[in-house]
């Protein structure tokens, strides 16, 4: 069953992935309106990325594996780094363009962006606590040996603790 989390946590980090990179290619980083439109698009898909780490991460708890759940953690920290740097240009490249759009689409061009600031305010501060929560979930066990689990007693009655 652990393998079956695992393998549908990669399928749904990488397709969300490679479904990001094939609606943004080429790539295009000195233009402010393909940067704006491929940063919108960015933000708006994390949400699928990030469970496939909470699934992972689910996964290498219930298997004890403390190299999982480091690594995923580590992930998930990484993915609220890059989220906040993402947000940071698209609000930069919003001001800069929100002058410059046609008069037809303004409202169109203003509820993009806010859903996918929305989407990214709401996601960064989930994806810093889930690699947090990883990683203080970590804290006192150094070892994949499932040693911490001693500490939890025993499930069997009659059994001490």
């Amino acid at each position: 069953m652990i393998a079956a989390l695992y393998a549908l946590a990669t399928v749904l980090i990488i397709s969300t992935l490679l479904d990001t990179v094939v609606r943004v290619w080429p790539l295009h980083f000195g233009n402010r309106d393909w940067r704006f439109g491929a940063f919108g698009i960015f933000l708006s898909s994390p949400v699928t990325l990030l469970l496939g780490v909470a699934l992972a991460m689910g996964a290498g708890f219930v298997a004890r594996s403390t190299g999982a759940i480091r690594a995923f953690s580590y992930l998930a920290l990484a993915a609220a780094v890059v989220l906040t740097l993402s947000l940071m240009a698209f609000v930069v490249d919003f001001t800069a363009m929100a002058p410059s759009v046609d008069a037809a689409l303004k409202t169109t061009f203003r509820v993009a962006a806010l859903k996918a600031v929305a989407l990214t305010v709401l996601t960064i501060p989930a994806a810093a606590a889930l690699g947090w929560g990883g990683v203080r979930s970590l804290q006192g066990d150094g070892s994949d040996s499932g040693a911490q689990s001693e500490d939890r007693g025993s499930l069997v009655v009659g059994q001490p603790s």
